[in-house]
């Protein structure tokens, strides 16, 4: 008999650790995600390095999967013309479109403290940018002539893969989720005059909804002040507090997380098998799985294979 499942699921638990070792995590620089994840899980990402779980695995080569063909479709329909995009619905005319993946961003930032200056870097890369151009329309000039004249518009979609959609129960779970908005903020920090879109995919049904975002100045002050904490805590090798643990609104991250020992240290490796208990671990006061109402699970980027938040 041919273990078909057994053969995929080793490679691809071993491509998770092997890119899990080759990680270089640079003292001063920083990922999005890692910013807006909890800040213990962070801390411990960068002095502790663990193997993803099963099913953060799986989460993460499913949202790999969506988002090449997210990519390969937007190019698709650039090489066709954009007619009904974004674009048209701000201006007439036909579009076309131009696609890049995986582009890198790096943003400076300097702070002051009682010790003395602070150099840091914000590091990502976005899912795609897609720049809109309007083919050239011809206009008469002054001297008879005919002139070309070309808009453009760079949007930059973030691509997130979820289980599904369901009514929120709280402020915290209404989509587009908090930390997608920041993480994308990021990335419209850098790039200005850019519009933002996140799109969900559910994996289930491959139903899409997409939520335009514009640069956020308080959330980008809030982003920056998270980044200065984690650097201090990494500077004086303290470990945060379990931020996700002690917020009941974000007990989701403890369901899949690797450092789940660390913070529920009597936690043990047995499980029930039956019932409404199978999943649960034996011993822990954290949720098995997440009680939000949409589950958000990374669709691709630098640490989509921890399968915490993507950036």
């Amino acid at each position: 008999m041919y273990m078909i499942s057994e053969i995929l699921e080793e490679y691809l638990r071993a491509e998770a650790e092997r890119a899990l070792l080759e990680d270089d995590y640079q003292p001063g620089v920083y990922w999005p995600s890692e910013v807006w994840r909890c800040i213990r899980a962070s801390y411990l990402r960068r002095v502790d390095k663990r193997p993803p779980t099963q099913q953060t695995i799986g989460y993460t080569t499913l949202g790999n999967i969506l988002h090449t063909w997210v990519a390969q479709t937007l190019q698709a329909a650039g090489d066709t013309g954009v007619d009904k995009g974004y674009a048209e619905k701000r201006a007439p005319g036909h579009w076309t479109g131009e696609v890049e993946s995986e582009v890198n961003v790096r943003i400076p930032i300097e702070y002051v403290t009682s010790t003395g200056r602070e150099h840091l870097v914000l590091s990502g890369r976005m899912d795609n940018v897609v720049i809109l151009k309007r083919r050239p329309t011809e206009a008469r000039g002054g001297g008879g002539g005919r002139t070309g004249v070309t808009a453009q518009q760079t949007l930059i979609v973030e691509v997130k893969s979820v289980a599904g959609y369901r009514a929120p129960q709280s402020e915290a779970d209404e989509l587009p989720f908090k930390e997608h908005r920041a993480q994308l903020n990021c990335y419209l920090k850098a790039y200005p005059y850019a519009q933002g879109v996140i799109l969900y995919v559910s994996r289930r049904d491959l139903e899409m909804r997409e939520y335009p975002v514009r640069y956020d100045e308080t959330l980008w002050l809030e982003t920056e002040a998270r980044l200065r904490i984690l650097h201090e805590y990494l500077k004086r090798g303290v470990t945060p507090p379990p931020e996700a643990k002690m917020d009941p609104r974000r007990h989701w991250e403890c369901a899949h997380c690797p450092y789940h020992d660390v913070c529920y240290p009597t936690t043990t490796a047995a499980t029930t098998s039956a019932g409404a208990g199978a999943g649960k671990t034996a011993g822990s006061t954290a949720p098995a799985t997440p009680w939000r109402a949409v589950n958000p699970q990374p669709a691709h980027g630098h640490d989509s294979r921890y399968g915490a938040v993507n950036i």
